[in-house]
């Protein structure tokens, strides 16, 4: 499986989760769906000394911010 089709899998998840806790559809932005991303690949990295996604994570202002999940959302 490719990093991009790994990203698309933790996407699917993260909405599939939030419809689940009947999440307000026009709350779920971009940002959450990197921040899930990024909790997702923490938790396999602690796990598996690798990210899932393998992205190379960095931390801004507000959080976590990756190019390679980043392009997969908005493309």
């Amino acid at each position: 499986m490719t990093d991009a089709k790994k990203v698309d899998l933790l996407v699917t998840c993260a909405v599939s989760a939030a419809e689940l806790q009947e999440y307000p559809n026009d709350c779920l932005g971009p940002i959450h769906v990197l921040k899930y991303i990024y909790l997702a690949d923490l938790a396999h990295a602690e796990q598996h000394g690798e990210t899932f996604t393998g992205a190379n994570w960095q931390f801004y202002n507000f959080g976590p911010w990756g190019q390679l999940p980043l392009q997969v959302l908005i493309y």
